[in-house]
């Protein structure tokens, strides 16, 4: 008796069992949205449309919003904005962050085909304004519709962000303590490197890199703009380095298949996937590799102490180098653009000139490096570098060249 009653024990819970995995597998399969939070809704939905490595869903608590709380210059053609996202470390219940930003004012959504996000550098006047870089942008978005009749302006929406940091406290409020608003603001020139942000005090867990995937999703949602088509990411100096180092290191959330690509003009610096270090010459001994040249940022060894826990939700970058190498190598469309007379250091860290005596040198030896036998033997064919006549380190002078028109707007 005992055995059958044991018996029929097992066929119930078994029983059981089954029945609640059809269930929850027909509601993987066809979920019923109407018994979700918001919450839980937009986050499963962003899961569910994830084909292959970059397209999810954007969510729907991200939004643009007036930038009127903060104080920024007017400018003529544009307006002052902020993206309002929630991070991936937070709850879609709390306060969702902002990153200050300019774009056209006057652009129809309609008629934009291509976005292109202009990062500023690090200068402490005028190179690291969002404002003068989307003026500089805008001006070149000009000239490079006289040159080509196949190209309008309405084509090209110009978005520049605001990485703020503390030297920006009369622009945002501020309490003789910290920031008091939702405003992203990074310490010193950490967002250039994709660090955590320093403000505000309850959400220090973004990175610039994120702030980056959030405006991915927003310029790629076709619910915003129908027509787009491609989205290219430009940044000069530290902004380049930002640009170069996002390229290599990110997984590129999009919400929908459009043709995205990178501008990277004037870096100090970049970033190599591995330990190796071209030589300075073909008749020279290799550099010498001093202690911490291969730490982030200019290799990938202790990368999890500068990025903190985006670097958790990050796939390939777990990988290693060479997994980061061969997706970066063979998938995603890089141009470098550099002004031919700049010869600036710039970064003069020990660690940055192991990597070459200036910015062109650094450039030049990446390119040996990349083209080395260890990587391929070749450089790699979605990949460009090209030089700027008659121009030094200047983001206006790269976007208004003959390689920065084509990179930047008619590619």
């Amino acid at each position: 008796m005992s055995s059958q009653i044991r018996y029929a024990a097992f066929f119930f819970i078994f029983t059981v069992f089954t029945i609640l995995f059809l269930q929850l597998r027909l509601v993987v399969q066809n979920p019923d949205f109407s018994i979700m939070g918001e919450e839980a809704k937009d986050r499963f939905e962003g899961e569910l449309n994830v084909t292959g490595e970059v397209e999810v869903v954007a969510p729907k608590t991200m939004s643009v919003k007036s930038a009127s709380h903060l104080d920024l210059p007017s400018v003529i053609g544009a307006r002052a904005a902020v993206l309002a996202f929630h991070s991936v470390t937070q709850s879609r219940s709390s306060e969702p962050v902002e990153l200050a930003f300019y774009e056209d004012a006057a652009l129809g959504r309609s008629s934009v085909k291509r976005v292109l996000i202009q990062i500023h550098g690090m200068g402490k006047i005028q190179s690291r304004e969002a404002w003068v870089n989307w003026k500089q942008a805008s001006r070149a978005r000009a000239k490079a519709a006289e040159k080509s009749r196949h190209f309008s302006v309405k084509d090209v929406l110009v978005v520049a962000p605001m990485f703020f940091n503390g030297n920006d406290k009369e622009r945002y409020r501020w309490s003789g303590k910290g920031s008091t608003g939702p405003l992203l603001v990074w310490k010193g020139n950490g967002w250039g490197d994709g660090e955590s942000n320093q403000y505000p005090h309850k959400h220090k867990t973004v990175s610039s890199f994120e702030a980056l995937d959030a405006m991915l999703l927003y310029y790629s949602d076709r619910s915003h703009f129908p027509n787009i088509e491609s989205i290219v990411i430009s940044g000069h100096s530290l902004g380049g380095q930002l640009v170069h180092r996002y390229s290599i290191l990110s997984d590129l959330p999009l919400s929908s298949p459009v043709k995205l690509s990178f501008l990277i003009a004037n870096p100090s610096t970049l970033l190599y996937t591995d330990g190796d270090r071209p030589r300075h010459k073909h008749d020279a001994s290799p550099p010498k590799l001093i202690e911490g040249y291969n730490r982030y940022k200019y290799g990938l060894e202790g990368i999890h102490d500068k990025l903190g826990e985006y670097y958790e939700h990050l796939t390939t970058a777990r990988a290693g180098g060479k997994a980061l190498w061969a997706r970066f190598s063979k998938e995603r469309r890089v141009h470098y653009v550099n002004g031919e007379d700049d010869r600036g250091v710039g970064d003069e860290r020990p660690q940055a000139f192991v990597q070459g005596k200036n910015r062109m040198d650094r450039l030049k030896n990446y390119i040996a490096w990349a083209s080395s036998p260890e990587r391929g033997g070749a450089w790699p064919a979605r990949h460009t570098v090209e030089w700027a006549p008659g121009v030094e380190h200047d983001a206006g002078g790269i976007l208004e060249s003959e390689a920065g028109l084509r990179r930047a707007f008619l590619d």
